[in-house]
């Protein structure tokens, strides 16, 4: 390649470059710290927060939970989450099911907020 097209290419690399966090999900246990991230799991919720359920009373799925805090790069619309978790219902949620329908996605702003979620028995997928 001649110095002209690297030269182009490096520039359109910067433009499209972004910061990212590169989640390792598989292969250890996370530690026993309630608030470290899980994949399948969720082990904490706000005080007054019970496990989710559908409207028919079902327990969600718990897809994972994210501690924001410990992250290096934070994308600016989530600069005042410190913690999310995710659960879903046992039909794939479509485009129009809002928060809490066929899926739930509950956010935090402080750690401090934040106590054990008694688990519950979920079907298996």
């Amino acid at each position: 390649m001649n110095e002209t097209v690297v030269e182009s290419i490096e520039k359109i690399k910067s433009r499209l470059k972004r910061p990212a966090v590169v989640f390792e999900i598989g292969g250890f246990r996370p530690p026993d710290d309630p608030l470290a991230p899980w994949f399948g799991k969720v082990t904490v919720a706000a005080r007054d927060e019970r496990w989710p359920t559908l409207s028919d009373g079902t327990p969600m799925w718990a897809l994972g939970q994210v501690n924001l805090s410990a992250l290096d790069y934070v994308p600016e619309a989530l600069k005042d989450v410190a913690f999310l978790t995710i659960f879903f219902g046992p039909k794939h949620p479509q485009q129009e099911d809002p928060n809490g329908t066929n899926w739930l996605i509950r956010t935090y702003a402080s750690l401090e907020e934040l106590v054990p979620l008694e688990q519950r028995k979920q079907a298996r997928i």
